[in-house]
C-alpha cells in the first residue's frame, strides 16, 4: 500500500493534480466515492503493471470499511 501512495503522489505532483481533480476525472458518476471499477481504472492509468488481484488488493486495504467503495479520505 505504501508503494501505491508514494506512486499516487508521484504523479499527483508530475501532472500537477489535486485529489479534487482525480477524482472528478475518475468518479465517473460523480457520486463522491470511487468504485472498484473506477478505483482499477485510475491505478492502471499510474501502475500499468498492477494486474488485477493486486488491484482489488488495494482497494481492499483503502476500503477498510468495507462498504464497496473508497472515498477521498482514504486516499489521503
Amino acid at each position: 500500500m505504501e508503494q501505491i501512495k508514494i506512486k499516487f503522489e508521484m504523479v499527483k505532483s508530475e501532472k500537477n493534480l489535486s485529489l479534487d481533480e482525480i477524482f472528478k476525472t475518475y468518479d465517473r458518476n460523480d457520486s463522491n466515492r470511487m468504485e472498484i471499477a473506477e478505483f482499477n481504472e485510475m491505478i492502471k492509468n499510474f501502475d500499468e503493471q498492477k494486474g488485477k488481484f493486486e488491484i482489488d488488493c488495494l482497494f481492499k486495504h483503502c476500503d477498510q470499511r468495507g462498504a464497496g467503495y473508497i472515498t477521498k479520505e482514504d486516499l489521503k
